[in-house]
């Protein structure tokens, strides 16, 4: 994901359009279902270089709930100005260009790390799965005893329910 910025690196205001498309499993070991695609463009903003634009992916996952396969649509706008790597001192927090191309790989794939759920759910209203007998909630009801007992406090319960008798 290089962009050749030489036509706009020298002169304040010009810009320069790009697009890509990175195949399954190029950038990240992030599970994606298909390519993604970042879109934008670079201006020379005159202390840097602004690249601006959005990325796209769907991540292919398991519902957090019920472990059902879903995937999970992704759009995330993005701006983020690039230093030449000559005029500054080492900073970690800022991207860096040397020359003529600007990488936006390291860009893009941290982008995409925050942008990916950090619980997916195929839907927000998922109900899981029964812990007693582990079928599917949004299925069916099942039947089982849904009152959890802490393992604290079992023999209260147990006298609890022997009174009672």
């Amino acid at each position: 994901m290089e962009i050749n910025i030489s036509s706009i690196k020298k002169t304040r205001g010009k810009s320069k359009d790009f697009e890509f498309c990175a195949k399954q499993g190029e950038l990240t070991e992030l599970q994606t279902a298909c390519d993604i695609m970042v879109k934008g463009r670079v201006t020379n903003v005159g202390t840097g270089l602004l690249v601006e634009g959005e990325l796209s992916a769907v991540f292919a996952d398991t519902c957090a709930r019920c472990l059902a396969d879903m995937l999970a649509p992704v759009k995330a706008g993005f701006s983020e100005e690039f230093f030449a790597q000559s005029d500054i001192v080492q900073d970690k927090d800022l991207y860096t260009y040397d020359g003529d191309i600007i990488d936006i790989r390291e860009f893009v794939t941290e982008l995409l790390a925050m942008e990916k759920p950090l619980k997916m759910l195929c839907s927000e209203g998922c109900k899981g799965l029964c812990p007693v007998c582990g079928k599917d909630l949004n299925q069916s009801i099942c039947g089982c005893e849904k009152v959890a007992v802490d393992p604290r406090l079992a023999n209260l319960q147990e006298y609890i329910n022997n009174s009672k008798q």
